[in-house]
This record gives structure tokens, sequence and C-alpha cells, in this order.
């Protein structure tokens, strides 16, 4: 898998997490916020095991919730979202996707271990800082409720 790197954060998520960060996003969305991680080839390339490593030693720490799956676009490394995002779940910890597609656009084997998805290009004429999570006013928040279905998120 090709990541551009990871990090803690406490505004991409309900809580403290940890985001990691994928190389590569086919949209090329005008203001996007990380324009570099665009580039397939940016960042390193990481085996999937190191970065597992990377990631118990980091989830074992009790005061991290969620671990947030950004980029680029994860969607776009798929087989690596899937590995990444159950390896977080078999840790009991909550899992977040950004993505520029819309969640009509995602198997359910990509998104199973997904908690939270934010959806949807970023639109530089919506551009807002004043919802939560949401870079443009288009974006969706979907969770999934106890009966494992996804439902709109309204802040």
């Amino acid at each position: 898998m090709r990541l551009a790197g990871y990090e803690l954060s406490h505004t991409e998520s309900d809580g403290i997490a940890v985001v990691i960060f994928f190389s590569g996003c086919s949209r090329g969305c005008i203001g996007c916020h990380n324009p570099e991680l665009q580039d397939k080839n940016y960042g390193k390339e990481i085996k999937e095991e190191d970065l597992f490593e990377e990631i118990d030693k980091i989830f074992h720490l009790e005061w991290i919730d969620t671990i947030v799956l950004s980029g680029g676009d994860p969607v776009e490394q798929p087989e690596s979202l899937k590995l990444v995002s159950k390896r977080a779940k078999d840790l009991k910890k909550e899992v977040w996707i950004y993505t520029g597609y819309g969640i009509d656009c995602l198997s359910d084997d990509l998104i199973e271990n997904v908690d939270v998805i934010i959806d949807g290009p970023f639109v530089e004429s919506k551009k807002t800082d004043k919802i939560k999570f949401k870079g443009s006013t288009n974006q969706k928040i979907w969770k999934k409720n106890d009966l494992n279905q996804w439902e709109e998120i309204n802040e």
C-alpha cells in the first residue's frame, strides 16, 4: 500500500484519532486540503505488516478512540482500505473514512468495517469551516446504526 503518513488528530473525528493518509486521488478537486496527496506516487510504499505493527502500537493506547482513513482518497486503494479498517475493528476502534465518492458508489465489502463516512467531492464554491468534519456543504456524513444500516447525520 502507498501512504503519505499518519498523525494524531482531534478535528477529523469525535474524540482522539490516528489519521492515516493514503496516497492517490483521481478526482483533482480544486482547492483540495491535501493537493500533494492526489499524486498516487506521493509518500512511501509500506508493507501491510509494517503498518499493522505501527497501528497495534498506537491503538493499544486507551485514549485513542478512532482511526480515520483519509488522503488522497482511501477508496482508490480498496484492498488497503479493507485491510486497515478490519485491523482497526479487531482492536475495537471506531473507523471513519473521508472520500470524494458518494456512499452509493461504495461496495458493502469495502465499507464493512467502517462506522462513519464523510462522502462527496470537495467543492471550493461551497467551502465551509462552520460544519464539523465537512470541507464543503455538499458533503454528507453517514453513520452506521445498530441495524448495520447507513443513516445520514445532519449537523
